[in-house]
């Protein structure tokens, strides 16, 4: 009778730490979906208006009003850096680059294929 009362018992424990995890899981999958959601919408955004003045994501650097480009972080930081993270980056990495394909653009354009710096 104990062995089959520690089976039971063992059992038990199991079934607790599963449901444990599987609260855990349910928690990380739906963060994991809010930040897709988020990654997408931001997608279709910048597929719609690439000069689109919303703002990034908070702890991207500073909003597009700041007539700055925003600073690049180490490489050591971005390998460690979570997935939402590494997505907010590379949205406001683009949104600069399109800035300054703007500017290029229009030089060349004033001042010939080649600029007065070449």
């Amino acid at each position: 009778m104990q062995s089959w009362d520690e089976s039971l018992s063992h059992a038990r424990s199991a079934c607790e730490a599963w449901r444990k995890e599987s609260v855990l899981s349910r928690g990380r999958a739906e963060a994991a979906l809010r930040e897709r959601e988020e990654a997408v919408a931001r997608l279709r955004e910048m597929r719609e208006d690439p000069s689109s003045s919303s703002s990034p994501p908070s702890g991207s650097g500073p909003g597009p009003a700041s007539p700055y480009l925003h600073a690049v972080r180490k490489v050591s930081e971005l390998r460690s850096a979570p997935l939402g993270v590494l997505k907010a980056v590379e949205w406001q990495l683009k949104k600069d680059l399109y800035e300054v394909e703007k500017v290029r653009d229009a030089r060349s354009r004033s001042c010939g294929e080649f600029g007065s710096d070449f």
